[in-house]
C-alpha cells in the first residue's frame, strides 16, 4: 500500500482592501496484492447485491469481479451470432468472450471495477473585500467506481424493496438500442442478474461542497446599541455536483448511497459579540 498527500497554502493576492487566500490538497492513494499464500490463489467474497470482489495477485485488494457487458442482444440474428448463457434472450446482456473460447462460462470473469479512488481533491478560496467576505471550498475523486444495488436489481422481483425503477433506459421492441437490458421476473431468466459491469457506476465527481457570503457589519454603527460584532451570512451546501454516473440520485462521496442521499442546503445566519 503506497499514499502520498499534498497541502500547498498561500495568499495569492493582497493590498488594503482585498485579500485572496488560498489552500488546496491532493491525496492519492494505491494498493496492490504482492503475494497470496503458499499457492497464490484468488480470494472471492460475497459483497451482497449480487457483486463479488476478489483478491488476487498484482490486483487490489477487494476489487469488483464479475461479467464485462458489451452491450444489449439487439436482434435474434445477432443473439446467434454471439457465445451467450444457455437462458439469454434478444434484449438481454451481451457478456464478453474474454477467453475466446466461444462460450460465455465463469472463466469469462474478470476485473471489472475499484472502489478506491485514483486520487482525492479539494480546494479552499477565501476571499474578503473590506467587509464583505466569501469562502468557496470544492471537491472531486477520480478513478473510483462503485456497485450499484438498483441497476443490478431494477427487474421486477418478489421483493418490494426492489421495485422497477422510473427513467431507467431499458430495451424494448420500441427501444433496441438501451444500456440497459428488458425486464423481466429473476425467475423468467436469470443471466441478467450475472454479476457485471451493468452493476457498475463510474463515481467520478467534482462537488461543490460550501459556499458562504458574510458581511460585517462596522463597528462604528455597532456601539450606539452595545454590540461589539455582527456578522451576517448566508451559505449553501453541496450546490452543485458533476458525475458522469448513470444514476443521478445515487451520491457518489457516500459510496453511492440511495437511501439518504445528500441533499442541498442553504441558510442564513448571524455571528454576534456582545
Amino acid at each position: 500500500n503506497k499514499g502520498l498527500e499534498i497541502t500547498l497554502s498561500g495568499t495569492p493576492f493582497r493590498n488594503k482592501d482585498f485579500t485572496w487566500d488560498a489552500t488546496g490538497n491532493i491525496s492519492v492513494n494505491r494498493n496492490k496484492v504482492l503475494a497470496l499464500g503458499p499457492t497464490g490463489d484468488p480470494i472471492f467474497s460475497d459483497g451482497g447485491a449480487g457483486t463479488t470482489h476478489v483478491t488476487m495477485v498484482g490486483q487490489p485488494i477487494g476489487a469488483f469481479y464479475g461479467y464485462k457487458m458489451l452491450g444489449v442482444f439487439k436482434t435474434k440474428e445477432e443473439l446467434e451470432s454471439y457465445p451467450h448463457l444457455a437462458d439469454t434472450q434478444v434484449g438481454d446482456v451481451m457478456f464478453e468472450d474474454v477467453n475466446g473460447d466461444q462460450k460465455i462460462d465463469a472463466d469469462d470473469r474478470t476485473i471489472i471495477g475499484n472502489n478506491m479512488p485514483d486520487f482525492t481533491w479539494g480546494m479552499t478560496h477565501s476571499f474578503t473585500y473590506k467587509n464583505f467576505d466569501l469562502s468557496v471550498f470544492a471537491m472531486a475523486r477520480y478513478g473510483q467506481t462503485i456497485n450499484s444495488d438498483l441497476l443490478g436489481y431494477y427487474t421486477a422481483e418478489q421483493s418490494v424493496t426492489k421495485n422497477q425503477l422510473a427513467g431507467v433506459d431499458y430495451w424494448t421492441e420500441d427501444n433496441r438500442d438501451a444500456y440497459f437490458p428488458k425486464l423481466h421476473h429473476y425467475s423468467v431468466n436469470g443471466s441478467n442478474h450475472n454479476t457485471s459491469s451493468r452493476y457498475m457506476l463510474n463515481a467520478a465527481y467534482l462537488r461543490l461542497k460550501n459556499v458562504t457570503l458574510g458581511y460585517t457589519v462596522p463597528s462604528s454603527l455597532l456601539k450606539k446599541v452595545g454590540i461589539a460584532r455582527l456578522r451576517v451570512f448566508v451559505q449553501g451546501e453541496n450546490l452543485l455536483t458533476l458525475t458522469p454516473m448513470k444514476v443521478k440520485f445515487a451520491d457518489p462521496e457516500t459510496l453511492g448511497n440511495m437511501t439518504y442521499p445528500i441533499n442541498k442546503k442553504i441558510s442564513v445566519g448571524m455571528n454576534l459579540t456582545l
